[in-house]
């Protein structure tokens, strides 16, 4: 056996989760290659290491201000964001109105609801709007006979002018 080969299966050995003819010639490669042999010592300390390690947790202490400061800095973090962001709208005025705006809406709750469902109810509206404008412009037909409702022949819009001769005046 190689020695690369008999170091990938060197963890599963130590396990014994390898077949039985695989672990004989791992252990025969093992007592045969003084480098594989060693690579097992350190394997083994490094487990017995990480097994004493595996129980060990934090120190209350660390713990005990630990969740408190967290909450601190982040706090300080969002409020440094929320400073930067609004140094833009400071110069330009607009701050001073919103946050009004927003201390109003806090202290009346149902005036906040009212302004939005209106503004829900304008916006409604307005797409609704355009949708019927939109629709009722493609379901008519030009007089031409084209389906493109701006197509429309210059001889029809002489037809339909009012002539000056004919006394009819331009309802302005």
């Amino acid at each position: 056996m190689k020695c690369q080969n008999a170091q990938k299966q060197l963890s599963e050995w130590l396990d014994n989760a390898l077949k039985p003819a695989e672990m004989k010639s791992v252990g025969q490669h093992l007592a045969s290659c003084a480098a594989c042999a060693e690579e097992r010592r350190r394997l083994e300390a490094l487990r017995s290491l990480l097994a004493l390690k595996r129980h060990e947790g934090p120190d209350p202490i660390y713990l005990k201000g630990m969740r408190a400061e967290f909450h601190r800095r982040l706090n300080a973090q969002r409020s440094a964001r929320r400073a930067a962001r609004w140094v833009f709208f400071d110069t330009v005025g607009i701050q001073h109105w919103w946050e009004r705006t927003r201390r109003v809406f806090r202290s009346h709750p149902l005036l906040a609801l009212r302004y939005g469902l209106a503004s829900a109810a304008v916006v409604a509206l307005l797409v609704n709007a355009l949708i019927f404008a939109v629709i009722s412009g493609r379901t008519h037909t030009s007089p031409s006979g084209a389906d493109d409702p701006l197509a429309i022949s210059p001889t029809y819009m002489l037809e339909r002018m009012p002539s000056a001769t004919s006394g009819d005046s331009i309802p302005f």
